[in-house]
């Protein structure tokens, strides 16, 4: 890897947030998906935690709501779709041994899921963790960690809020990974 990698990532997260054109912006996700495995499995320190940086901005593009109107400002619509699929790269070629906790980024945006009473959560925290759910479980493979993983800490929150979240959008995306299940 080269020293300096901040050109390289710049360059692929540009490309992610503005590429309309679906072959570029393929490659572009494929490549960046690479990147961060190949920085997250590196024994030096410095590259894992670029990959934890890195993947982290990738989640929070990936966490916005598919049914959301609106973007943050430094967001575009073509980036959080993409970024979507960067994060289902990510989950797929990961060891058949990991589970999801092990993917610091992502786990961090399915915490509230965990939580034992969903309706005292923020129902924008609890939007934006079910969408990484979606994104999350549509890529999980059958007989891996991260399957079992996420039937047994995720899928009955998934459940609840496919029943009785308040929020269409996120009823819509609760199903969907309950499907996925």
């Amino acid at each position: 890897l080269p020293a300096k990698l901040t050109p390289i990532i710049r360059s692929l997260i540009t490309l992610v947030k503005n590429e309309d054109n679906a072959h570029r912006s393929g490659c572009a996700c494929a490549s960046l998906s690479k990147l961060i495995t190949m920085l997250h499995l590196s024994p030096d320190e410095k590259y894992r935690t670029t990959s934890h940086k890195v993947l982290s901005n990738i989640c929070a593009m990936a966490c916005v709501p598919r049914h959301s109107v609106t973007v943050p400002k430094t967001f575009t619509n073509i980036g959080c779709r993409q970024s979507r699929l960067i994060v289902q790269n990510i989950v797929e070629a990961r060891d058949s041994q990991n589970t999801l906790e092990d993917i610091k980024p992502i786990w961090q945006r399915l915490i509230p899921l965990t939580s034992s009473n969903l309706t005292q959560c923020d129902s924008h925290v609890i939007s934006e963790a079910v969408s990484m759910l979606n994104c999350v479980s549509s890529s999980l493979r059958k007989g891996y960690n991260c399957i079992a993983h996420g039937t047994s800490k995720l899928l009955p929150a998934a459940i609840v809020l496919a029943c009785t979240s308040p929020s269409l959008g996120t009823r819509q995306d609760a199903v969907e990974s309950v499907k996925n299940f």
